[in-house]
């Protein structure tokens, strides 16, 4: 359960990033616009709204689509990486078997120096 909701509000924040990317020229656009050159804008848009509500709409499935593989292989890596080995040792436990160990600053080291 816990995934699907993560999965979810990481989806609503790609969208919301988007939408702010998409507005945000659209609203400068607008701004720069004289009134007449606004009212003519917003009549050709209204006679396509239908269009391109629908366009909108196949690029936000597209686009979860895609969004929901990659996440889905993201979390298949990290479970296979928290999964422990065939010995029953995790990852950092076989560097340390293995005669490394790892320091603090990420540094691996032989043994004992």
């Amino acid at each position: 359960m816990m995934g699907r909701t993560h999965f979810i509000a990481a989806l609503a924040g790609l969208y919301a990033l988007l939408a702010g990317i998409i507005a945000l020229p659209c609203l400068a656009v607008w701004a720069d616009l004289e009134a007449g050159e606004r009212d003519a804008l917003a009549a050709m848009l209204a006679e396509r709204a239908g269009l391109i509500a629908f366009l909108l709409l196949i690029a936000m499935a597209a686009l979860g689509i895609i969004f929901d593989a990659l996440y889905r292989r993201h979390r298949d890596q990290q479970q296979e990486r928290d999964e422990p080995g065939p010995f029953g040792q995790h990852r950092g436990q076989r560097v340390a078997l293995a005669g490394f160990q790892v320091c603090p600053d990420g540094k691996a080291g032989q043994g004992d120096d």
